[in-house]
């Protein structure tokens, strides 16, 4: 059941940034992959409350992976305008 949520908001969050899910569940550091991580991250962390070790499985990563992703990352305002969609859609969706 809560794959279900997980592989929503995953599709979401590569929507808004252009990629496939093989591409953000990557290992690559391409600027696009490493923001739709960040902002899978942020809105499970948000919308479901997992910790970092549930999320790390889903991702394939260590939970200091994710812990990093929700400690050192870099704001700015195009990523806010993104997670600001990503969260209107999600709500419109009802996850």
């Amino acid at each position: 059941m809560i794959t279900d949520y997980l592989n929503e908001i995953l599709h979401i969050c590569c929507e808004e940034f252009e990629i496939t899910r093989d591409e953000a569940l990557s290992k690559s550091r391409k600027e696009r992959y490493v923001y739709c991580r960040m902002a899978f991250v942020h809105t499970v962390k948000e919308k479901i409350g997992l910790n970092n070790k549930e999320i790390a499985a889903y991702i394939g990563c260590t939970h200091c992976n994710i812990h990093h992703i929700t400690t050192k990352f870099k704001t700015s305002k195009y990523y806010d305008i993104v997670l600001r969609r990503i969260r209107r859609k999600i709500d419109e969706l009802k996850i």
